[in-house]
């Protein structure tokens, strides 16, 4: 974009009676010829200099100093003419650090005592901007500037100066860089009529010495203004008033005329249309009929005149007002590491999509990237557009592909980072959790590839909506994405479970993100035992995936309470929550040692499965596993990477399991578990060896709860690979460390039953002296009867025992036990291999057991089963 004035667009000419050069050449040193202190300036593309003017003029230094450049301006100050030009400091100027631009000079060298004029970008302690003149070292102010406000740490500003050929001076200046001009002051003065030479002057200490900036130089004729007025924008201020903004200043006369107004769907001409006091470009209109919410209006503007006189033909604009609402916007494309280049701009942004068909405006929306925000201007998103964010350094690279708003330092991080869209009353709007799992390609992943959003209107379903760009550009910025397809939540979310914040406040955990209008309704909860919900539920932004709930009292000790749904909740594309859905919640009992033990450990998973660990409450309590930690042990049988694996609280009530898993989804999708929602994600869980290692369950404080030792020999030999086995605890009421209580998990289930009771689980019901259960088994692995569980229970102590098996035809099978101390009761399992390894052929076997004891207690018993098998 250049502005208007600029009818030599690209080209640097210095004539006789005209100047303009806007650095497009990317030098200085022709066309036309600057010189003097060549060596304190350069061609800049410095984010200060407004991408739409790049390159510009910047000085350069590292002491202190006053500089100068000038170039021949050969000109006789007798008809009408002009300057115009852009500039900026990047400080608040002092007598030390001050700019000018001379207009006027007889000598080339600005530093001398030369005689003519220049425009003073502050000087001496005035903080306004000022025509000079110079006659010698002599310097006369003959304006003074009353509009914009130089005692700021950012000055930019596009002045323009005007002499008529009677010698009257007119300075102007746009404080926003534009063209819209407003007037400084006025002054006549006819003591110079030539000029040699134009010019900048810049003095500066060192901290400022690389902070002054210069474009688009123009000097010569006035310049007709034979261009019309245009509508930019449309503003909502309230139900009956907008605002108007045009391209430039308007005549008031005709911008007050109401019939050059009028807006359809019923509104007809405004009642009053006012320029604004202060900016001439805006006139505010007050309407007859109120502005409906959601609608589409189309205003029509005509016969409105610049101050020159141009008047404007009609021209249609469409506006909304329109509150948007969660995922009306959303983030549809992520480009979080552009290196190494595919055909894309090497700069990260983020895409956002209007899924609406109004336009919204998104000025004071907040972009949350991590933990850091971006505010987002005055820009409109179109009806189902798109918008891309990005540095201000990629301005002009992506405007190319479409509307685009910059920021200053824009990062995205490569390997993953939550963002958000919030509205300025921090609504949630979208969110991405963004990994680098997202694109499903390891190669796309090294870089210059973005992820896309599948499916728009679905944007709470995560990575399984999103995945690599298939563009061949390496993305779709301002585009329909090259992914794009329907990809539909169907599926219901649900009310998972509570925990007990404290005596006070319970907290509840749903299955996916919820709609927060409904969540967050106390009106749609209701709790037994004569509690209520007092005053509105605490939500957890972004996704509302649980709530916390304050109680109007207290919960009592031994009291199970239970949370029901009253009316309908949402996930956040509008799939409903059974009504009547509910969990349980009360205050947790003291936890013991023996109360929550391990129940199935998976330490060899398949690609794209992580380990996991379920527990089993094989007390009578309810256990909160806030408090509850997953470990390993070091060389020196310390705890090892112990993490908590439920810090937000669970309540494990009797008899019921639970699985901790860094990858739930995958954990789920895999085995196929019937009890899904009893498989949670645990973030930084120990890292558990495919060979062999220990598996502890302590508190957080270091107590011991229940502790494996397992290894890859505890697997059933049968099976030619043990990945994605689980080991499975076959009586969570013997120890875990027997080893024969430990079985691989059935076929039938995939090898694993996280969440829910084990395949292998099989119990001794008791009975007197040796018993066996089940009395025929077939260790196939089918999850069923795999085991055989051999219990004995005596009326004596101090045993030992040497236990055998034999075949019906009393040959030796395998060694149980040896001169093994026992109690008075117990259980051991065979799962069918000799001493070999080998499963033993089908048949009838006989347990001999030997037993006595140092009182001189003798027994010798037989015990007859069965191992069966499939023909």
């Amino acid at each position: 974009m250049r502005w208007i004035f600029f009818l030599l667009l690209f080209v640097s000419v210095a004539a006789n009676a005209q100047l303009s050069d806007d650095f497009s050449d990317g030098n200085f040193t022709s066309n036309p010829v600057w010189s003097g202190d060549a060596a304190n300036y350069l061609i800049s593309t410095s984010s200060a200099i407004p991408t739409a003017m790049h390159p510009g003029l910047q000085s350069t230094n590292t002491v202190a100093d006053t500089t100068y450049l000038s170039t021949p301006f050969n000109v006789t100050l007798t008809d009408s003419m002009e300057w115009i030009f852009w500039a900026k400091m990047s400080f608040n100027p002092s007598t030390n650090n001050f700019g000018r631009v001379y207009l006027v000079s007889d000598m080339d060298v600005l530093t001398g005592d030369l005689f003519g004029y220049y425009v003073a970008l502050s000087e001496g302690g005035n903080d306004r901007l000022c025509l000079v003149r110079q006659d010698g070292n002599i310097k006369a102010q003959i304006i003074t500037g009353t509009v914009a406000n130089l005692n700021k740490t950012t000055n930019e500003f596009r002045i323009k100066v005007k002499r008529d050929n009677a010698g009257n001076w007119t300075l102007m200046s746009d404080t926003l860089g534009g063209t819209n001009f407003a007037v400084e002051g006025s002054v006549n003065d006819v003591t110079y009529s030539g000029s040699s030479y134009f010019g900048v002057f810049t003095q500066y200490t060192s901290s400022n010495a690389t902070k002054f900036y210069f474009d688009d130089f123009y000097a010569g004729p006035v310049q007709v203004d034979t261009v019309p007025p245009s509508v930019l924008k449309v503003e909502f201020i309230g139900p009956t008033m907008i605002n108007v903004y045009f391209s430039e200043f308007v005549d008031a006369t005709t911008a007050s005329t109401t019939s050059n107004y009028s807006i359809d769907v019923g509104i007809g001409n405004p009642l009053v249309a006012t320029p604004d006091g202060t900016d001439a470009t805006l006139v505010h209109l007050i309407l007859g009929n109120s502005i409906i919410d959601g609608i589409m209006y189309n205003l029509t503007v005509f016969d409105v005149e610049d101050l020159s006189g141009n008047p404007m033909s009609a021209q249609t604009i469409p506006f909304a007002h329109y509150e948007p609402q969660a995922f009306d916007v959303v983030i549809n494309e992520i480009m979080a590491d552009p290196s190494p280049v595919v055909m894309l701009p090497e700069y990260e942004y983020v895409e956002l999509y209007n899924t609406t068909t109004l336009p919204i405006n998104l000025k004071n929306f907040i972009l949350r990237i991590g933990t850091t925000d971006k505010t987002i201007g005055d820009v409109t998103i179109d009806p189902h557009g798109y918008l891309i964010l990005c540095d201000d350094a990629a301005q002009s690279l992506f405007e190319v592909y479409g509307n685009t708003h910059v920021f200053s330092s824009f990062s995205v991080s490569n390997t993953g980072v939550n963002i958000s869209l919030l509205s300025p009353t921090n609504s949630v709007i979208s969110f991405a959790e963004f990994t680098e799992d997202w694109y499903n390609s390891s190669f796309k992943a090294d870089g210059g590839w973005s992820v896309e959003q599948i499916d728009p209107l679905n944007p709470c379903l995560g990575k399984y909506n999103w995945t690599a760009s298939n563009d061949f550009k390496g993305g779709t910025p301002g585009a329909i994405n090259s992914v794009n397809a329907v990809n539909s939540d169907i599926v219901n979310p649900e009310l998972l479970r509570a925990s007990l914040e404290n005596d006070s406040t319970v907290r509840l955990f749903f299955s996916e993100p919820m709609d927060s209008s409904t969540v967050l309704d106390p009106a749609n909860y209701t709790i037994s035992n004569g509690l209520s919900v007092y005053g509105v539920p605490t939500g957890f932004a972004p996704q509302y995936q649980s709530v916390v709930l304050t109680l109007d009292q207290p919960v009592q000790y031994g009291i199970i309470y239970t949370v029901t749904i009253t009316d309908t909740l949402t996930d956040c594309v509008g799939n409903p929550l059974a009504v009547s859905s509910s969990v349980r919640f009360a205050i947790a009992d003291s936890l013991e040692t023996g109360d929550v033990v391990i129940n199935e450990v998976l330490y060899d998973p398949v690609s794209g499965v992580e380990d996991y660990v379920e527990l089993i409450n094989r007390s009578n309590k309810i256990i909160d596993l806030r408090f509850v930690t997953l470990a390993t042990l070091n060389d020196s049988l310390q705890l090892d990477d112990q993490a908590y694996i439920a810090p937000n609280g669970f309540l494990l009530f009797p008899g019921e399991y639970v699985a901790f898993t860094e990858t739930p989804d995958e954990v789920i999708t895999y085995y196929d578990p019937i009890a899904p929602n009893q498989i949670l994600d645990m973030s930084d869980m120990p890292a558990y060896s495919n060979e062999s290692g220990v598996v502890v369950l302590a508190t957080a404080a270091g107590v011991t709860l229940d502790m494996l030792a397992y290894n890859v020999d505890m697997q059933d030999p049968i099976l030619e690979s043990v990945d994605g086995v689980s080991l499975e605890r076959i009586d969570f009421d013997r120890p875990a460390a027997d080893s024969t209580n430990w079985h691989s998990a059935a076929s039938t289930v995939n090898y694993g039953t996280p969440g829910y009771k084990n395949s292998q689980y099989s119990k001794y019901e008791g009975g007197s002296n040796i018993t066996v259960s089940p009395e025929s088994f077939s260790p196939d692995n089918d999850g069923y009867n795999d085991v055989l569980n051999i219990a004995w229970q005596f009326d004596h102590t101090g045993i030992i025992c040497n236990m055998k098996i034999f075949d019906s035809n009393g040959r030796f099978i395998k060694d149980i036990m040896q001169n093994a101390p026992i109690g008075p009761e117990g259980v051991i399992s065979w799962d069918g291999k000799d001493e070999n390894g080998e499963t033993a052929p089908i048949g009838i076997y006989i347990i001999f057991a030997d037993i006595f004891a140092s009182d001189g207690y003798t027994d010798k018993i037989k015990t007859v089963f069965v191992l069966a098998g499939k023909f």
